[in-house]
């Protein structure tokens, strides 16, 4: 990459809006970029689907979009880090806190 190319796609990443999507803040707010989706949560950011990130002006702008995200991410857990403000492990992948006092386990009605 030339130096012209580096500053180009550096003035593209500052000129970029910024996201509504603020990491860690609520838990409504989710961001798609390309096929892939993040959601949000206040203990975590949620990841799925697939990204084809071509080398184009459509793959520049979504590198450029996951990188503003995933710098947002980082300085949101380094705040968090500093401030001692980590969450505890949790393996309950996707699941609300109070989840488990609603859910109950049912007969298979298919087999």
């Amino acid at each position: 990459m030339t130096q012209s190319t580096e500053n180009s796609a550096e003035q593209e990443t500052l000129n970029a809006a910024p996201f509504a999507f603020k990491p860690y803040e609520n838990d409504h707010q989710s961001l798609q970029i390309g096929e892939l989706v993040f959601e949000n949560q206040t203990d975590r950011v949620i990841a799925y689907g697939d990204i084809e990130i071509t080398k184009n002006e459509q793959g520049l702008s979504e590198a450029l979009k996951l990188q503003q995200l995933f710098n947002l991410i980082v300085a949101e857990l380094q705040s968090a880090k500093q401030a001692g403000d980590f969450t505890e492990n949790s393996n309950k992948q996707g699941l609300l806190d109070n989840q488990d006092s609603f859910s109950k386990e049912v007969d298979n009605p298919f087999s």
